[in-house]
């Protein structure tokens, strides 16, 4: 019983691992799709390509990471993320969105 118990444990920080991986990988598709268009746009050929080439990587990453899930969740039908790594990552998003203390948000350029 404590095999399975500790089995369940580290299913679950690893489930916590993929998915802040798959956010992160997320986000990376995000930028080289956009970064795509706009040398597509530019008729910047060469960084296009491989724009579209790193993009094309990291959706089989995605994919892959996704299927690791799958797997994880069929072998442990009920694993929830960690709670601590849970709450680091809605402390972390909280802070990404929040302006720098005691300014604007604005960033200006000496003249």
């Amino acid at each position: 019983m404590k095999g399975e118990i500790r089995a369940r444990a580290q299913a679950s920080v690893f489930l916590t691992a993929l998915e802040a991986e798959i956010e992160a990988v997320s986000e990376e598709i995000e930028k080289a799709s956009s970064r795509a268009s706009r040398a597509q746009r530019a008729s910047h050929l060469v960084a296009y390509r491989r724009y579209v080439t790193a993009e094309a990587t990291l959706r089989e990453k995605l994919y892959e990471l996704h299927h690791l899930v799958d797997n994880l969740r069929a072998r442990f039908p009920d694993p929830e993320p960690a709670p601590v790594a849970r709450e680091r990552r809605a402390r972390a998003r909280v802070r990404s969105t929040e302006p720098p203390a005691g300014g604007s948000g604005l960033v200006t350029q000496p003249h």
